[in-house]
């Protein structure tokens, strides 16, 4: 099996540049050109959430979806909560006043105070295989949305670190702390199905994962080191991926699933480009009925 991205990260030897996707809250010019229907929309969906109580999860509702089978109730609390932190981030960054603080504050305790980041149906470390009925808080699952609230949660100390150390350097603190713990340290030990092995088939769980370990990992507050151990496993599991989808960018769970899988891996691969600029193959595309495929040659 042919493993381009592999051996290109393998290759480089260079260091890694800072990773800055977007303007950070209080960029001068940063946010100025939203528009002011976006604005006003941005603003008052974070005013909804001014004084929020954040759900309560009990570990009764984690142990629902086993006892029961319906996992609805245990993620309408869990997505609850990010988007009410989604939103009251966003807000602050459009105003930039400091209203939506201590409500910022509140979601990222209460999402670092979680036993575990992973849904009930996915909480095993072996594909297919039956469901713990709790999280292990000692050894952490990496599934699709354990992965996505590391990359939330770099992503709200990438844009608010300097306003949120204002208040207490322990809150950026505690934030590397559960992204080291929960998403960087477990990603470079353990071996998650979706991380790609032999022939073993892929899918979009792939590039999903891997592109939000990516942005756990560049925006938050790693070594060099740790940044090529994880630059060099994402491209492996990259080759895996790729081995699986056709040229018209379909996978085994079908067009659907493409914003989760094929403009993921465009994602991974124009991040890995920013963080090392020798990976450039990404920007050569062909265009398949109506998808864009970038080839990473």
């Amino acid at each position: 099996m042919k493993m381009p991205l592999r051996q290109t990260a393998d290759a480089y030897k260079g260091k890694f540049q800072e990773f800055e996707p977007f303007p950070r809250a209080g960029h001068p010019e940063g946010y100025k050109k939203v528009s002011p229907n976006l604005r006003k929309h941005i603003l008052e969906e974070g005013e909804s959430y001014l004084g929020y109580r954040y759900p309560s999860i009990f570990a009764t509702d984690f142990m629902n979806f086993k006892r029961t089978g319906n996992r609805v109730a245990y993620e309408d609390l869990y997505f609850a909560r990010r988007h009410a932190l989604c939103a009251l981030v966003t807000a602050e960054c459009v105003e930039y006043k400091g209203r939506f603080m201590d409500d910022i504050v509140n979601g990222i305790f209460v999402l670092c105070e979680e036993s575990g980041w992973q849904l009930p149906p996915h909480n095993s470390y072996q594909r297919d295989k039956t469901q713990l009925p709790l999280p292990d808080s000692a050894r952490p699952v990496l599934d699709l949305f354990a992965c996505e609230t590391g990359a939330l949660l770099s992503c709200v100390s990438y844009l608010l670190g300097q306003e949120l150390e204002g208040i207490s350097p322990l809150i950026t603190a505690r934030i590397q702390e559960e992204l080291s713990r929960r998403i960087v340290t477990p990603y470079l030990r353990e071996h998650f199905w979706w991380m790609g092995q032999g022939e073993v088939p892929m899918c979009n769980w792939t590039a999903w994962c891997t592109q939000n370990v990516l942005l756990t990992a560049f925006l938050g507050d790693t070594d060099q080191d740790t940044r090529r151990q994880v630059f060099r496993k994402a491209a492996r599991s990259l080759d895996f991926f790729l081995k699986d989808y056709g040229e018209d960018g379909s996978g085994c769970k079908g067009r659907g699933q493409w914003g989760q899988s094929q403009a993921q891996r465009y994602g991974q691969l124009h991040s890995l480009q920013k963080r090392a600029p020798l990976v450039r193959g990404y920007r050569r595309g062909k265009l398949y009925g109506k998808n864009l495929l970038f080839k990473a040659l």
